[in-house]
């Protein structure tokens, strides 16, 4: 036997050859599950996509439940990062979202005692101007009775509807003395660049009355001469009983 004919054999085996065949196939459900996570943090900055992040942790879970009984398939640890990632998503969308709510709720309320502190005072054409935002209001020193009375059939319709619907004449009827103080935020709801805020508000200086204010919040209106400014403005849009 010649030595051409002798197999060259290495004493010592490539450790790193070895090993490789000895690491199990990678699972594309893994990378699955972590494109999701990762795309579920945008819902931090979007309360629309928070179903998004639940489905996304939804898919994490199945997968990485999956690759837990099945051993040949590796990535699970993808999964698991995946799965965290549409974990701390949701925490961090539903609590910007809470705090948001939060904010709004305060907001509302100081716009909503004012109106209803306005109707107890018995001022109720000044309480007809917060129906209206603050740009479209009459002027400091206007005869705001004078100026109702004088408005055209229809608009003079929707003012008397207003008067004389029975809340409100129960909160004139509360007095001066009346203390409205918040209770509670209802609900927020948006819709373009407005917000729908509703509060329930209740009389802690006479028998507990209760009445639920919804307010609106607009956005993006031009606020400086010079139209670089925007600020948000509030009216009141009805009143209700709980």
């Amino acid at each position: 036997m010649t030595k051409s004919e002798i197999v060259e054999r290495p004493v010592f085996q490539n450790l790193e050859e070895g090993s490789q065949f000895d690491q199990p196939p990678f699972s594309r459900l893994a990378y699955l599950a972590f494109a999701a996570g990762l795309f579920s943090l945008l819902s931090a900055f979007s309360t629309i996509l928070l179903p998004a992040a639940m489905l996304a942790m939804a898919v994490g879970i199945a997968v990485v439940w999956k690759l837990s009984g099945d051993a040949p398939l590796g990535g699970r640890w993808l999964a698991q990062l995946g799965l965290a990632l549409s974990a701390v998503a949701i925490v961090w969308s539903v609590s910007a979202r809470a705090g948001v709510e939060s904010y709004m709720y305060d907001e509302a309320s100081h716009h909503a005692k004012l109106l209803l502190d306005t109707l107890s005072a018995g001022d109720k054409y000044e309480a007809l101007e917060l129906k209206h935002t603050e740009s479209s209001r009459q002027l400091t020193g206007t005869n705001l009775a004078n100026y109702y009375n004088s408005l055209g059939e229809e608009e003079k319709q929707g003012v008397q509807e207003f008067l004389n619907n029975s809340l409100t004449k129960s909160i004139i009827t509360s007095g001066p003395g009346a203390d409205w103080q918040f209770v509670r935020g209802v609900n927020v709801v948006n819709q373009d660049k407005q917000n729908y805020v509703t509060v329930e508000m209740v009389n802690r200086a006479g028998d507990g009355e209760r009445v639920l204010v919804r307010m609106k919040r607009m956005l993006g209106v031009l606020s400086d001469p010079d139209k670089r400014n925007t600020t948000a403005l509030w009216n009141f849009e009805d009143l209700s009983r709980p």
